[in-house]
């Protein structure tokens, strides 16, 4: 009679600790939400997704982006793993699926950074934390099954990304971060400076990690820096408190004081001194270390 090894079952059960119908329901629920918004998202390159979406579809991006950033282990490890873009590969729908999750990501962090408050504060910390493993997967589908059309199409999507992802740190004054895009963005676009002579100006300017910074701020939020998309959420395109996301000009037309950044790092701006110190067990870290780097670095 044979006996069954109770070692190898618990194995068995730990590396697999959701059920078929568990993942079945998540795979689902993400269909529905990219055939929601596949509708919308080529609406918004002139308004916000505010503005051609119902909120019902907002909200439920709302959920998807906080169910992933909650249960990354479930997400990224056992629904959008390496065999179910394989099985969209066979398909032939994997670039199809995960370049539009990237754009998908993308809108909706744009939405979010606009509409500033809490709205921004999520964007920055958990849409950005979600599109990066979403960047990643779609940067592995490239190298994996190879093409020029694809990788032009990765090039394309995670450049928007990425240009979104600089907008919202620049908003709260996330130096090292914005910085960090900044590069990224310049080494993707490396062979094609002949065309965007844009590119080779920034890297010959010569100027100071915090100039570089405060070069691209001044560019990216001026009092008409609003891409024509007006209303409530253009407002919001100012710099804000990374703490609760309030921007700068609705605190100075509600009689507070403009925003100022932390005076030891220069890589955070708040409101009041009640968000700075909520906001010190995340930032302690990071001020820290940029405290400490007291010789100013050459942006390149």
């Amino acid at each position: 009679m044979a006996t069954t090894n109770p070692t190898s079952v618990a194995t068995k059960a730990k590396t697999t600790p959701y059920s078929k119908k568990t993942i079945r329901k998540l795979l689902q629920q993400m269909d529905d939400i990219t055939m929601e918004m596949h509708q919308y998202v080529c609406q918004t390159r002139y308004k916000t997704l505010g503005q051609v979406a119902p909120k019902k579809t907002v909200q439920k991006m709302y959920d998807f982006v906080d169910a992933l950033y909650n249960e990354p282990k479930l997400w990224f490890e056992h629904v959008l793993n390496d065999a179910l873009v394989e099985s969209w590969v066979k398909k032939g729908l994997g670039e199809v699926k995960v370049l539009f999750l990237v754009a998908m990501i993308k809108c909706f962090l744009s939405h979010q950074r606009l509409m500033g408050g809490q709205a921004l504060v999520d964007g920055v910390h958990k849409t950005v934390s979600v599109g990066d493993k979403i960047e990643q997967i779609c940067f592995q589908l490239v190298t994996k099954y190879y093409s020029s059309d694809l990788y032009e199409g990765y090039r394309v999507y995670s450049n928007m990304y990425r240009g979104e992802k600089l907008h919202a740190f620049i908003q709260v004054g996330n130096v090292k971060e914005s910085l960090d895009v900044m590069r990224e963005y310049m080494f993707n676009y490396g062979d094609l400076d002949s065309k965007r002579p844009h590119i080779i100006r920034y890297q010959q300017l010569n100027k100071t990690d915090q100039e570089m910074f405060d070069l691209f701020r001044e560019g990216v939020f001026t009092s008409s820096s609003t891409n024509g998309r007006g209303g409530a959420g253009a407002d919001a395109m100012c710099i804000a408190c990374i703490m609760c996301g309030v921007p700068n000009n609705v605190q100075q037309s509600e009689g507070g004081k403009r925003l100022r950044n932390c005076s030891a790092c220069l890589n955070a701006w708040y409101c009041s001194k009640e968000c700075q110190k909520k906001h010190w067990p995340h930032h302690k870290k990071l001020c820290k270390e940029m405290a400490e780097s007291k010789r100013p670095s050459v942006f390149s």
